[in-house]
């Protein structure tokens, strides 16, 4: 089952050898060690599957219990994501609107 790139956590740097980032479906919990990251284009069906023209190399699942990839979650990643350009992490929340106390209009911020 194909899933969204809403539903995977992303890993901060780490990359798959076809250059799409490392991710693992937001379901898994990661205290139990169950999970395992894997290459988001396989995860989301964007890779082209093998033997087709223009397939790559992906490496194969990473279980949690053996392997220590930074989550773009973690707060010593900075910011930092291999998420596709344009694609919105879920978990972060929009910043609050300013508006004027006195008045209630939106404040420039």
């Amino acid at each position: 089952m194909n899933r969204t790139d809403s539903e995977l956590i992303y890993s901060a740097t780490a990359r798959c050898p076809c250059g799409a980032g490392f991710a693992y479906w937001d379901a898994y919990d990661v205290k139990d060690g169950g999970g395992a990251w894997d290459c988001s284009d396989i995860l989301t069906g964007r890779a082209i599957q093998f033997g087709q023209s223009g397939a790559k190399a992906h490496t194969a699942m990473l279980p949690f219990s053996f392997y220590e990839i930074k989550s773009e979650r973690q707060p010593s990643a900075g910011g930092a994501t291999t998420r596709p350009s344009g694609v919105a992490r879920q978990f972060d929340p929009p910043a609050p609107e300013k508006k004027c106390p006195t008045c209630g209009h939106k404040e420039n911020s």
